[in-house]
């Protein structure tokens, strides 16, 4: 089916591509569907003339509280670093016990404390924990804080996943070396499979204290979920969701991606009498024997339940577009402009999150203003091409918002989608055939390359030459076969073109012929007609 799909994409003219795009790539029509959520890693602090007078005559509370959670923290640190020493884990590791299991407890009290010095005195919870037994697993959302960690110390002891930097910070990491939690190195894939590995056998052991997991892997605003993780879904084993709620109308507690950094997040909680937010604890989710099998099937449907209980939609954002954000801001570009929606895009065009940076790379190397938009003159520059109606219908095609810019998603959609099916080795040979020179056998040069595309395109010479020593690296005058073949790699939106203009001929070749053959038609006609008269024969007989 989609041999057939990109061989009738080949034969068509550049406008009846543009016109029938979405019949020919129907995944377009999902791609272009639009979050509910613009940006879910931006947090929206605004603090009211209020707010900001009451921060000011509170403000004796921030070095209070601060130090006393400098003071909890310290404890926790040299109580994981005491209880550590000489302690050999096993492998695989097994739950402490005597001294370090009260250790451990002692650990999430601490917690408690500091969440108390936060100013959250009272955490409200809704519903009970099944147990490990019942619910080896329990799923938090959303993950918004460095709080949210805390304020599940109200419930209790944990075993926890949790980033391998953790470990590895100061005072505190001795800490979360004693609870065990199960490590994660986000960005290593090896990493993430291990992890599930331990997770499954944590769930099967049946000894280990419930392990909480925040699927969404990252910050976010809690204006929606984003994707979860499959990682804790893969042991098909049941889960109990729990939901975090911020009770306040000030967001003191967002510690995303854009926004403020953690010490202005904890001046500002610090600094206010009290702080609300609640747990709800929902009922233990059992998979069904589908679910079982298929780990992304089961987390949607787990982040839609609990989606539904917060009111609030879903997104299919990521840790991965976070990637892509900080890769956007550190090429100068606006961090947003590397927004995709990574799980939706990423199964439609085949490519993973480092993929996806390179092409980031090249599209801030197109974006020459660094505005995390392509406009039509930078498009221009990048193909070597003036703005004639062709280049602006390939702009057209890619511009599937229509707003006369093209965005890095919009560029990855319009690159893979539809620019590099054409891409065919058959297509290049036949193009390079096209402008291979008589005279040099194996190459074209400059003459032979110009003349098509003066004759297709009217192209000037300036431009011409232009192409051709972008595509004569070893600046020899003339270009084989593998120099050309990189070249139209590199840039695909020329063979749209070529595919283009070898429809037209072939039209014009049809039309030339059938005029040709009505000229025949008239022509013996009209023969007939003179013989018949001159012999004196009813027209009817000729």
């Amino acid at each position: 089916m989609e041999e057939e799909v990109n061989q009738t994409k080949e034969t068509l003219t550049l406008e009846e591509l543009e016109k029938n795009m979405f019949e020919l790539i129907p995944d377009l029509k999902v791609a272009l569907e639009k979050p509910a959520v613009k940006n879910p890693f931006i947090s929206h602090l605004k603090m009211s003339s209020l707010d900001k007078l009451k921060m000011v005559l509170l403000f004796i509370l921030v070095p209070l509280r601060l130090l006393c959670l400098f003071l909890l923290v310290v404890i926790a640190g040299l109580t994981g670093k005491i209880l550590m020493l000489g302690y050999q884990e096993a492998q695989p590791p097994v739950p402490m016990t005597g001294i370090r299991k009260r250790g451990q407890d002692f650990i999430w009290l601490l917690a408690r404390g500091v969440l108390f010095c936060c100013g959250f005195h009272n955490v409200p919870v809704k519903g009970e924990l099944a147990g490990s037994k019942k619910a080896p697993v329990v799923v938090v959302g959303p993950h918004s804080s460095f709080v949210d960690g805390f304020i599940l110390s109200v419930l209790g002891s944990f075993s926890a996943v949790s980033r391998m930097e953790n470990e590895k910070a100061p005072i505190i990491g001795h800490a979360v070396r004693l609870i065990l939690p199960v490590s994660v190195v986000r960005d290593v894939k090896d990493s993430r499979l291990k992890v599930v590995k331990e997770i499954k056998r944590r769930a099967k052991d049946g000894t280990w204290p419930p392990i909480i997991v925040f699927p969404e892997g990252t910050c976010t605003n809690r204006e929606a979920l984003v994707m979860f993780k499959p990682g804790a879904f893969y042991p098909a084993v049941p889960v109990q969701p729990i939901v975090i709620r911020f009770l306040d109308d000030l967001d003191y507690s967002s510690w995303t991606w854009q926004g403020l950094s953690v010490i202005r997040l904890l001046c500002i909680m610090t600094s206010r009498l009290n702080n609300r937010a609640e747990i709800e604890i929902l009922p233990v989710y059992t998979p069904s024997e589908e679910e079982k099998t298929d780990a992304f099937l089961y987390s949607r449907n787990v982040r839609q339940l609990m989606a539904n209980v917060l009111s609030i939609p879903v997104t299919d954002h990521s840790f991965e577009d976070c990637r892509l954000m900080s890769e956007a801001g550190q090429l100068g570009m606006p961090m947003e402009s590397g927004l995709v929606e990574y799980y939706k895009l990423s199964p439609m065009i085949g490519m993973n999150c480092e993929c996806m940076i390179e092409y980031l790379q090249k599209f801030a190397m197109i974006d020459k203003s660094r505005d995390g938009v392509i406009d039509m003159e930078e498009f221009c520059e990048y193909l070597c091409l003036p703005p004639t109606e062709e280049v602006k219908t390939i702009f057209r095609i890619y511009n599937i918002g229509k707003d006369d810019l093209i965005g890095f998603r919009e560029y990855l959609l319009g690159f893979f989608l539809i620019s590099r099916p054409f891409n065919t080795d058959q297509n290049i040979t036949t193009a390079f055939e096209l402008f291979e020179s008589v005279e040099e056998d194996g190459y074209i040069t400059l003459e032979s390359y110009g003349e098509p595309l003066k004759r297709s395109m009217n192209l000037p010479d300036v431009y011409i030459k232009k192409l051709f020593q972008n595509m004569d690296k070893k600046n020899t005058g003339k270009i084989n076969y593998d120099e050309f073949h990189a070249s139209c790699l590199e840039k695909p939106e020329y063979a749209l073109l070529f595919i283009h203009f070898r429809k037209l001929e072939q039209d014009e070749s049809a039309m030339t012929v059938s005029r040709s053959e009505l000229r025949r038609g008239s022509f013996i006609s009209e023969f007939q007609l003179t013989l018949s008269k001159s012999l004196g024969l009813p027209e009817v007989a000729c």
